[in-house]
């Protein structure tokens, strides 16, 4: 250890640089020294069994706590309702957290429960922020009330998942507003099965205006999208410095004119001067951004439109993106698309090579028979 320093003979400093690394509570738990040193720094907990009085004494307690870093708490299915939840807003006065995991599935927190969770924005050194609230019936009103986290002063880093929530346009059109969050530089939003439709996801879109945002994961599975939705999500790519980019649109109903629109994510942006540089990415999660950037090509994307109603001309769109020379990856997902049907109609012509190319370059998740002769 440390060229034959023993842990014991560590000064706390780098006990304290260890532990920050880890972020895990278990070099605490060594011997009563550590736990001196580093006790109540990073904690993590899944209780058996919790109701609102103990979730209550608890959060106060950490809330007061001056030492705790990072808290990670799965709190699944532990029926606390609206009233149970409100203790977890205290965690907002720890002065010191800046990572926080909450799992919260299952928990019937409803709109009412939700606007407590959204106090963390006053929660001074956050800059990580994990909520899952999957199935708690948070609805419209619920997903506006998480657009004030745009307020958290630090945060960077943003994970919500609302799947199955009756998120409609408007909750849509709140969470958009996180745009305005000057410091995010990761979001990532699961809303799968709610009913966003395409003007929900049209407000999404303006994501793009986040200033600082360099990595985007939309998970829209199942939520009514036409073409008009996926040609929205196509205007991304102008950003200005948005590098990775994945958008799963699994079990919606995009067509061909909707694959064109995404296929364009390999452009250029426009106003984007010269080749690409990969080290251009912004790394300054405190100053300020420039008044006029020049958009950055993005670096990665990664499609899923499994189960819509894209067809050929949608798959061959698709294909040309392996043209471009702006895209360090590129990945695509027709699963149970209409180009199976595509290929045995088109088995005997020069088109259906060209499929067999870009199903062969691509990775071809489902089984098509093989074309290994040009017609």
């Amino acid at each position: 250890f440390f060229g034959g320093m023993s842990l014991l003979q560590a000064p706390n400093d780098v006990l304290c640089c260890i532990d920050d690394f880890n972020q895990s509570s278990a070099l605490s738990h060594v011997c009563q020294w550590t736990w001196a040193v580093l006790g109540g720094k990073h904690v993590s907990h899944k209780p058996v069994s919790v109701n609102a009085k103990i979730l209550s004494s608890n959060t106060r307690r950490l809330g007061a706590s001056h030492r705790l870093c990072t808290l990670e708490l799965n709190l699944q299915g532990q029926c606390l309702g609206h009233k149970g939840v409100k203790a977890l807003a205290m965690l907002r006065h720890a002065p010191a957290l800046h990572t926080l995991a909450l799992n919260l599935k299952d928990n019937a927190l409803g709109c009412h429960g939700v606007w407590a969770l959204a106090k963390l924005k006053d929660c001074l050194a956050l800059h990580t922020l994990s909520l899952n609230l999957e199935r708690n019936h948070i609805g419209d009103e619920g997903a506006s009330a998480l657009a004030a986290l745009r307020s958290t002063p630090k945060l960077q880093t943003l994970s919500l998942n609302l799947a199955i929530n009756n998120v409609g346009r408007d909750g849509a059109q709140a969470l958009g507003a996180l745009k305005h969050l000057r410091t995010l530089q990761t979001l990532k939003l699961n809303l799968e099965y709610n009913c966003l439709g395409d003007a929900g996801v049209q407000a999404l879109a303006w994501l793009r205006q986040a200033p600082r945002l360099v990595a985007l994961d939309l998970s829209l599975v199942g939520n009514f999208i036409c073409n008009a939705g996926a040609q929205a999500l196509a205007g991304l790519r102008e950003s200005t410095y948005l590098r990775k980019l994945r958008i799963n649109l699994y079990a919606n109903e995009v067509g061909d004119s909707g694959a064109v629109a995404l296929s364009t994510l390999a452009q250029v942006p426009s106003g984007c001067l010269g080749p690409p540089s990969w080290d251009r990415t912004p790394a300054y999660p405190h100053s300020a951004a420039p008044s006029n950037p020049f958009p950055l090509p993005l670096r990665s994307v990664h499609l899923s439109l499994g189960y819509n109603e894209v067809g050929l001309l949608g798959l061959q769109a698709l294909q040309l993106t392996k043209d471009t020379t702006t895209l360090e990856e590129f990945s695509f997902n027709l699963e149970g698309n209409q180009v199976e049907d595509w290929f045995q109609t088109y088995q005997n012509h020069d088109t259906a090579w060209e499929v067999r190319r870009a199903l062969d370059f691509y990775v071809n998740p489902w089984n098509l028979p093989k074309h290994t002769t040009h017609p």
